[in-house]
């Protein structure tokens, strides 16, 4: 895959449970390198002794940090949701049908209505972390339909960790053309939170590990890096001769008008899905150059990007 910039490698970092230690102390030391990074927050905890307000909720945002959606209640979907394994599709159909709407309506309950929650709060929300990592196929489904990226893998740092065990997860992020999703919850011991990291220092020490190898690691939110791998593993633009290219799309629904438009190539486009031709206009991803472009309708040329 290739990463903005030219860089080697792409990771997002990212802090689960809304504990008041990531306003307190995560956010102060990724200011100072330079770091932003996503927040996930469960709705029913915020205020609570240990955890962050809305006031910090929506300034961790204004400071340029991503939050993200940590579930209403912070249940465990594979542990709430019933199973129909075992029941007859025929025999018991009636059963099976309210078994799954019951399902449906808590992952609704869970996982879609705190966005509106967030929203009316003046919080944007465009990705998703399941509590306790449960995620069922049906939820990741429905967290994409509500247009939020939910995060389907994750790297993550614990109590355990330690210098050489960073250096071992540091190697992996940094191989080339790695996209790495990294998962924390306590900053330090003390400090609140899961499996907290050993000491603050330790901390700081990953933090300024990570902008050691600037020049070889794009990091950003998880909302950017996740839609850009979407994008990028959708599309291949191929250049035929002068002025004139070829744009592979594997699923255009997912691409189409992602991201700002920041450069326009002039020349004539020949689009394909999934090999087939087609004539359209709008805007698609360029996976060869990590930037967004805007296509003119096939056999006309591209306007210039505003």
């Amino acid at each position: 895959m290739p990463v903005p910039d030219g860089k080697d490698a792409m990771l997002a970092i990212t802090f689960d449970d809304g504990i008041k230690s990531h306003y307190d102390i995560a956010v102060p030391v990724l200011e100072k390198h330079g770091i932003k990074a996503t927040f996930f927050v469960t709705i029913n905890n915020i205020g609570k002794p240990g955890r962050i307000t809305w006031e910090q909720v929506q300034d961790m945002q204004k400071r340029g940090m991503e939050i993200g959606n940590h579930a209403m209640t912070h249940a465990h979907l594979g542990k709430t949701l019933i199973n129909t394994k075992g029941l007859n599709p025929e025999i018991d159909k009636i059963k099976i049908q309210q078994i799954q709407k019951k399902n449906h309506d808590l992952m609704l309950f869970e996982l879609i209505a705190p966005k509106k929650i967030f929203e009316d709060h003046g919080i944007t929300i465009r990705t998703l972390a399941f509590a306790g990592n449960s995620r069922p196929r049906e939820a990741v489904k429905l967290t994409k339909e509500n247009g939020m990226l939910p995060r389907v893998f994750e790297t993550g740092y614990y109590s355990k960790d330690d210098e050489k065990s960073h250096a071992k997860k540091l190697d992996k992020i940094l191989k080339k053309g790695n996209y790495t999703i990294l998962m924390i919850h306590g900053v330090a011991e003390g400090t609140g939170g899961w499996s907290p990291l050993r000491n603050l220092e330790f901390f700081e020490n990953i933090i300024a590990d990570f902008t050691k190898h600037s020049d070889r690691l794009y990091i950003d939110t998880m909302a950017e890096t996740s839609s850009y791998r979407e994008r990028a593993e959708n599309s291949t633009l191929t250049e035929l001769k002068n002025n004139e290219y070829r744009l592979d799309l594997k699923n255009p629904d997912t691409i189409s008008g992602a991201g700002k438009v920041t450069l326009a190539l002039n020349g004539t486009y020949k689009v394909f899905v999934n090999g087939q031709e087609i004539s359209m206009s709008g805007t698609f991803f360029n996976a060869s150059t990590g930037d967004v472009i805007r296509l003119a309708p096939m056999k006309e040329t591209a306007p210039e990007a505003p």
